[in-house]
């Protein structure tokens, strides 16, 4: 979970609990869709930096449906492998009487259908919508909601033109928990859960974990928790994470907490744990071991090294952000002999008060970056985000274009990024808190 999303939701946790009426998902249940008249707003050209934008020529905002406009839409967003289907999450914003229902929306022909809202009727899960995360195929979705501190992660099946809910994830973890991150394998037979607990508690003394969740033809089972090393106290661990395609990699993000390890590190966690990193977990057989610790060299990135992450689908490639510093995102290459850092993505020319690396997103391949500039706290009234994409020839990364601002300053667009498995089709979030976000869909 990105900076900005995480304080989106300190802001949204203070807001009273209503109740979820309309188009509710019961398990079994269907929520029809109801494709809309007004498909998404009118294209624009995409911006670039003077280079052509290669395949992206267009952009189109997708409006949620007046009773989710209430809400903080766009935080956070996930498509499907062939760009067909986007997920946009929304959770309750300040002046909304009840929770939200996450959208659906769907191609067709050159614009864009809101083909469906996925809800539960439920008054107790105030944060319906917190994560989401998509399959390849989008017949398969994951919502992540939080109520009376307690998790839940919803699995929504595509049927016919409808959603049945079909499952609930409801890990018995204990109250404090504050955040929610969500990320599917690539046939949505792996899910990964990340768990934040209240601000001030160390990821080792609380139950800051990474759950995972494999289906196993018939049930969902609770295969594996992934833990930070107990040498080293972490700040977050996994409230940013990314899986394989096929469920085998899991990359972890882990900031540190003040103080949490003096003088000078012994170990790759001990680096960790002052300075930020990325912890690779793989599996192996049944089993889930940690294998490597990615780190900033010599310290670059801050304390803020390790805020966001984003792996390939063939766990090649991996980008760790420090958005809080304004530092490009580090790459990080797999070989037969590990990982290895292979320098930062050629970020230029980016405006004070925007946050590079709020949101990252990579390509099947890792061929394709996506990443989101939202606006800092200080800058988010007066200065509208961005987003980057870039793409590797051979060994060497060129920026190919810079998106927005087609939002209005305090929109933080930047704040979620996504990309479709060939890095063809770009999302982009902006969640509003002073009025109705919405993605926006770059082809």
């Amino acid at each position: 979970m990105s900076p900005s999303r995480r304080e989106l939701l300190a802001v949204l946790s203070s807001c009273a609990v209503g109740v979820l009426g309309g188009c509710a998902a019961r398990s079994g249940e269907r929520v029809e869709g109801k494709p809309s008249t007004a498909r998404g707003d009118t294209p624009e050209p995409a911006a670039t930096d003077g280079r052509p934008p290669e395949d992206w020529q267009r952009s189109t905002a997708l409006t949620p449906p007046p009773r989710v406009r209430g809400g903080v839409v766009g935080h956070e967003v996930a498509v499907a492998g062939d760009g067909q289907t986007v997920l946009a999450g929304s959770v309750k914003g300040p002046n909304q009487p009840r929770p939200t229902p996450v959208t659906v929306f769907e191609r067709a022909g050159r614009g864009w259908d809101r083909q469906a809202v996925l809800a539960v009727p439920t008054d107790s899960l105030a944060r319906f919508g917190t994560a989401v995360a998509l399959a390849d195929d989008g017949t398969t979705a994951f919502v992540g909601a939080i109520g009376d501190g307690a998790p839940r992660v919803s699995v929504f099946e595509r049927a016919g033109d409808g959603w049945d809910r079909t499952d609930t994830l409801a890990p018995d973890i204990g109250e404090g928990i504050l955040g929610l991150t969500l990320d599917a394998s690539a046939a949505g037979g792996t899910v990964l859960v990340g768990l934040g607990h209240t601000s001030g508690v160390r990821a080792t003394d609380g139950p800051n974990r990474v759950l995972v969740y494999d289906h196993d033809g018939e049930d969902w089972q609770r295969a594996a928790d992934l833990t930070p090393p107990g040498d080293g106290h972490h700040r977050t661990f996994g409230t940013d994470l990314a899986v394989s395609g096929n469920g085998t990699v899991a990359l972890l993000n882990a900031t540190p907490a003040s103080g949490a390890v003096s003088g000078t590190p012994s170990s790759p966690a001990e680096r960790a744990a002052q300075r930020g990193g990325a912890y690779v977990f793989a599996r192996e057989g049944g089993t889930w071991d940690r294998r490597s610790v990615l780190l900033a060299p010599n310290g670059e990135g801050g304390a803020s090294f390790g805020g966001t992450v984003a792996l390939a689908d063939d766990a090649g490639t991996a980008l760790v952000g420090s958005p809080d510093t304004g530092s490009p995102p580090r790459i990080f290459e797999r070989t037969s002999g590990g990982w290895y850092h292979r320098g930062s993505l050629p970020v230029a020319d980016v405006a004070s008060g925007r946050r590079v690396g709020t949101a990252l997103a990579l390509s099947a391949d890792g061929r394709t970056a996506l990443v989101g500039a939202a606006a800092t706290d200080d800058s988010a009234s007066s200065l509208p985000g961005a987003a980057y994409r870039f793409r590797r020839d051979g060994s060497r990364w060129r920026r190919t274009a810079v998106l927005g601002p087609w939002s209005a300053p305090g929109d933080r667009f930047g704040a979620a990024v996504a990309l479709s498995e060939a890095g063809t089709t770009g999302v982009v979030g902006a969640p509003s808190l002073s009025g109705p976000g919405k993605p926006y869909v770059f082809e």
